[in-house]
């Protein structure tokens, strides 16, 4: 595989994006961090999608100090790598913990197998659009309801019943809150503006999604 290839550059080292879709891997390469060591801070999107990654390190997101955009979605986290309720370890969703001390405006999930995401995602204060649709999530990542910033939140085809409508309403930049195909309570699917100042996108109670 030719590594400027697979990191998206094509030649042209001052692409700002790295596409390493579809790869196969279980790891971030070393031999990526060599090739790209010198326009790492340049790089501003990563595509990891339809991997089998266990975690992405702190090296990494050291190394791409400058990225904004973070694709993983389409089962790249491996359902064994999942942890269990109240329980952390060194892979799943617990390793995105690597992402929050730094400057992550989207970042997509979705496809996964994630049902709770780690407290310290409250820390992710310029995040503006976040993607957990089509994972395991029961309960509302409630985390999502303090970051100012935010957007855009996907939370389709999921398992939610009940969510923090309260809460939602305070956040000043929500536009966007997208709960089809999940059974969402008769409490909820009742709200209606002017209650809330943000779209809330719905399916007709008992609707199933489409097949992939």
């Amino acid at each position: 595989m030719d590594l400027k290839t697979a990191a998206g550059f094509g030649g042209r080292l001052g692409d700002p994006q790295a596409d390493l879709a579809e790869c196969k891997l279980v790891s971030f390469p070393i031999g990526i961090y060599k090739v790209l060591r010198n326009v790492s801070d340049q790089i501003h999107l990563i595509t990891l999608a339809n991997n089998e990654l266990k975690s992405l390190t702190s090296k990494f997101m050291t190394t791409f100090s400058q990225l904004r955009v973070l694709n993983l979605w389409g089962k790249v986290l491996k359902p064994a790598d999942v942890p269990k309720q109240g329980k952390e370890n060194k892979a799943g969703v617990g390793d995105i913990s690597h992402l929050l001390a730094y400057n992550i405006e989207e970042l997509r999930l979705e496809g996964n197998f994630l049902h709770r995401l780690p407290n310290e995602v409250s820390g992710l204060q310029h995040l503006k659009a976040i993607d957990l649709s089509r994972n395991q999530f029961r309960d509302f990542p409630e985390q999502l309801t303090t970051l100012l910033m935010l957007e855009t939140i996907n939370l389709e085809e999921n398992e939610i019943v009940d969510v923090p409508m309260e809460k939602l309403a305070t956040m000043p930049a929500l536009h966007t809150v997208n709960l089809r195909f999940n059974p969402l309570s008769a409490e909820v699917r009742v709200i209606a503006p002017p209650l809330i100042k943000f779209d809330l996108l719905m399916s007709p109670e008992g609707a199933r999604a489409p097949p992939p």
